[in-house]
């Protein structure tokens, strides 16, 4: 049994970096407009799998609530850089313009990041993967 969720992190990231390379060569997303959910929630879960696989790093340990909190800001920061990107994609290549979709968009991203997160932390909780 894993100890450290070292090998499942690394294990997602390479599925989500095959699902969206075909994803986005195919145009899967806007034929598909429901498959941007399970990818930012299965990007905030393995987001949150690296935070903590980073952390089993550090000397010192903190307290479990300080942890989450820690966390779940860092699937946020990792969530936002990546809308920034998708922002940044758009504008370059003229593929939307700015309304409110976008924006609700942008915004249902971040909270599907943070559940996908959560759902990581709840499991590190159970594994036991979180030490004091």
């Amino acid at each position: 049994m894993l100890s450290r969720p070292y090998a499942l992190t690394a294990f997602l990231s390479l599925v989500i970096l095959a699902i969206h390379w075909h994803a986005d060569t195919n145009a899967l997303y806007f034929a598909y407009k429901w498959l941007d959910i399970p990818m930012h929630l299965l990007g905030g879960f393995v987001v949150a799998l690296l935070g903590v696989s980073l952390y089993s790093l550090y000397p010192k340990k903190i307290d479990k609530a300080y942890f989450w909190v820690l966390i779940l800001l860092f699937v946020l920061t990792i969530g936002s850089f990546w809308e920034i990107f998708e922002l940044s994609m758009s504008v370059m290549y003229h593929v939307q313009t700015m309304n409110l979709t976008n924006i609700i968009d942008t915004t249902s991203d971040l909270i599907n990041d943070i559940i996908g997160g959560m759902a990581a932390l709840y499991l590190t909780h159970k594994k036991h993967w979180y030490a004091e």
